[in-house]
């Protein structure tokens, strides 16, 4: 499974992240409807798989037919040396037909198609931080998420405009990537997406473009996940052994790493099979050491490569709010097979 096929009831037309480049070239998941940049692309993976902006729009090779219902989604690094934002358009120089785009002040989200555009409103956004924007369409409006939560209010469809023919506007320096701006993945669905749908697709492109994460203390607005070295759990005062580590993927680290995994299931009532974040805690320490999140078809989840002589909590949450966190303590690991 990919970050694209994760909402069953949406049907990926085309998918791009930066784990997918070649040469000049992002490369479609879904087919062979490829992006060109006008020079080869250059890539990055700190904190997660990212590639870099120069200046100039990409081109899309067939512009994609906007669905009438359905979902376009983008996932890049807001910097204000790009300002406005405008991630996608129809045409170079945009015709005045562009959508997921940020004013200049960073105060309002615009769709505008036939050169009459419209704000979804929804207050100020963080400069110089991640996001994952997605529009959803919905035949005779649309609405817009930032980070898997609605802002503003709906727009009416005669500012959706019909096709996606490029990355940027070209309308000026201001008006794409900058050079060096991140950008991680875009995605265009068609079919009925919930605020959970964006909220699990967000979720699994983050987990698939920085894999998981061997250790941390907390989310830091611009990486995502700030990972800390944690102190001895031997030495009380904490002074020794602290550090900056990077995320190590699924290879071992050098305090909770090993042999063991531990398996199993999330799942709501009545017994059916859900996404949902689930967390990995050091009894001994109470660090929280992993975090992943569970298939969306089966509910399953793994921890692997993890230290066998400890034992762990297992925390899920559900980021509906419909049930309470699901905890298991002491929780022994297996010998991985």
């Amino acid at each position: 499974m990919t970050w694209w096929t994760t909402v069953p009831g949406l049907t990926p037309v085309a998918a791009y992240d930066a784990g997918r480049v070649s040469g000049a070239q992002l490369l479609d998941g879904v087919g062979s409807n490829h992006i060109t940049a006008t020079a080869t692309l250059v890539t990055a993976d700190f904190i997660r798989k990212n590639i870099k902006g120069n200046n100039a729009p990409m081109t899309i090779a067939t512009p994609i037919p906007v669905p009438v219902t359905g979902v376009i989604a983008g996932f890049w690094r807001v910097d204000t040396h790009a300002t406005p934002t405008v991630l996608l358009a129809k045409t170079a120089g945009g015709g005045g037909d562009y959508m997921l785009h940020l004013s200049a002040n960073g105060n309002g989200w615009y769709a505008t198609a036939n050169g009459v555009g419209m704000q979804y409103g929804g207050g100020s956004t963080t400069w110089d931080a991640d996001h994952f924007v997605a529009m959803v369409t919905r035949g005779t409006d649309s609405i817009l998420y930032i980070d898997g939560v609605q802002v503003g209010t709906a727009l009416s469809s005669i500012y959706t405009m019909s096709h996606i023919g490029q990355v940027g506007w070209g309308g000026g320096v201001q008006h794409q990537l900058a050079l060096g701006q991140p950008l991680y993945a875009i995605g265009v669905w068609s079919g009925t997406a919930t605020q959970a749908d964006i909220q699990a697709l967000e979720a699994a492109v983050k987990l698939e473009l920085m894999g998981e994460v061997a250790s941390y203390r907390g989310f830091d607005a611009k990486f995502g996940v700030l990972g800390l070295c944690p102190p001895d759990p031997l030495i009380p005062n904490g002074l020794k052994n602290i550090g900056f580590t990077p995320s190590l993927g699924q290879g071992l680290d050098m305090h909770f790493g090993g042999h063991g995994q531990i398996t199993g299931t999330v799942k709501n009532a009545p017994a059916s099979p859900v996404q949902r974040r689930v967390v990995l805690i050091d009894d001994s320490t109470q660090y929280v050491i992993r975090q992943t999140f569970s298939d969306p078809l089966t509910g399953a989840y793994a921890f692997t490569r993890i230290a066998l002589d400890r034992t762990y909590t297992v925390l899920s949450f559900d980021h509906t709010q419909a049930y309470r966190a699901v905890i298991a303590d002491r929780v022994a690991p297996e010998l991985m097979p």
